[in-house]
């Protein structure tokens, strides 16, 4: 399917649709169809236009069996390529990649996507941009502004690698809620501008199971509200989550019982979040909330520098490590934390049951100057390997036979 440059497709009206009430993507295949692609000519002129307004107005009136499809789904078959056109307003999620882990084999580049803001005055609604539900999934060089997840994986989400795109309003590069059968995920090399969230993970006790193998890397975010946020506890707010009262009575661990590990967050930058107006309990610059009968554990903060009004939470979680000069600088009160310090203790706004290193010092205690390897021009890494240059970034490193801070 092939869309001139300056062609718009668009969806019939939603008063001239003969049924609001069925979920059926408005572009999809039979039979396991395959091998098919999807294109434009240019990402802002090859245009499929869905006018969505009215499906949100009725979204907010609450009307009685409404159901929204994809513009875009494959429920079946396999190797699909999308590329070089424009969504815009979509009555619901815009492009959506499989169903129950089938519908493999995808890549998307050179898409844009745009609808408003959820917390616009006239919003749309779960209108997410690229929903993920089967396994590898190559996405790149997209750009996303819309009213919910910008890119989500769901269950049964394996091998998907998304990078080199660009996110304004949405939720970020979010996986879940529906989190069953999730793992080898990699986000990298993206660019957050005034987004609502930065890396999410999201489930609760009905819809998930073993989530891990997440990488979140290379990544710069500017005014995000919340940069990384962990939670076992979806839709529940944070007035109602009180983590001695769920201590004291815990859930028996089922299969679908959330448990994250195994995740690397590494090289990411998050600035320029000071709204006053924030809610200091939503709103923060980390957040890890497990469960008392399944905790987080197994997260690595790699070089991860963030400036945020508000702190970190860590609630029911183990084995948190922030190496190679974290640093985190909360603006509501000027505090600042350095990778030089011990531990986040400046900055955290509540804890429990939390256990974490903060940028630990190596155990070696002395180095012989005498040695040849130690040389006055040269810099090693703690593990005795000779850098080819200066230190690109902040860490513990052998210079001189004397360890020091960079």
């Amino acid at each position: 399917m092939h869309l001139c440059a300056e062609a718009t497709l668009k969806l019939l009206a939603y008063s001239d649709q003969p049924d609001h009430t069925t979920k059926t993507p408005y572009i999809t295949g039979k039979s396991g169809a395959s091998d098919i692609v999807i294109e434009g000519e240019n990402n802002e002129t090859s245009i499929i236009e869905g006018q969505g307004g009215p499906w949100w107005d009725a979204v907010e009136a609450k009307v009685s069996g409404l159901q929204r499809g994809s513009i875009i789904r494959f429920h079946q078959g396999e190797r699909y390529l999308f590329r070089n056109f424009r969504i815009q307003n979509a009555p619901g999620t815009n492009l959506t990649i499989g169903q129950s882990g089938k519908g493999a084999h995808n890549t998307v580049h050179d898409i844009s996507i745009y609808a408003p803001a959820s917390s616009d005055s006239d919003p749309s609604h779960n209108t997410d941009g690229i929903p993920i539900w089967t396994q590898y999934v190559n996405i790149y060089n997209c750009y996303i502004d819309t009213g919910d997840d910008n890119v989500v994986t769901d269950s049964d989400a394996q091998y998907v690698h998304v990078w080199n795109c660009n996110f304004k309003a949405g939720h970020g590069a979010s996986l879940g809620s529906f989190t069953v059968n999730m793992h080898h995920i990699i986000y990298e090399n993206l660019v957050f501008d005034g987004t609502e969230a930065g890396f999410r993970l999201k489930s609760n006790n009905e819809r998930s199971g073993k989530v891990h193998d997440i990488i979140f890397r290379n990544c710069t975010m500017t005014n995000v509200a919340n940069p990384i946020s962990l939670t076992c506890w979806y839709d529940l707010s944070y007035d109602k989550l009180t983590p001695e009262t769920f201590d004291a009575n815990p859930e028996a661990k089922t299969e679908t019982t959330p448990e994250y590990y195994d995740i690397l967050i590494q090289n990411v930058k998050a600035e320029g979040y000071d709204s006053k107006n924030s809610n200091n309990k939503n709103y923060n610059g980390i957040y890890i909330f497990g469960r008392p009968e399944s905790y987080v554990h197994d997260v690595t903060f790699d070089n991860v520098q963030i400036s945020h009004r508000n702190g970190v939470r860590l609630f029911f979680c183990k084995d948190i490590k922030f190496i190679n000069g974290c640093s985190f600088t909360k603006t509501k009160t000027n505090t600042e934390v350095l990778a030089t310090d011990t531990d986040l203790s400046t900055v955290m706004e509540n804890s429990y049951k939390a256990t974490y290193t903060w940028n630990i010092s190596t155990k070696i205690n002395s180095v012989s100057t005498s040695d040849a390897l130690f040389k006055s021009t040269e810099y090693y890494n703690m593990q005795g390997q000779k850098l080819n240059c200066i230190p690109s970034k902040h860490g513990i490193y052998i210079k001189s036979g004397k360890k020091i801070f960079y």
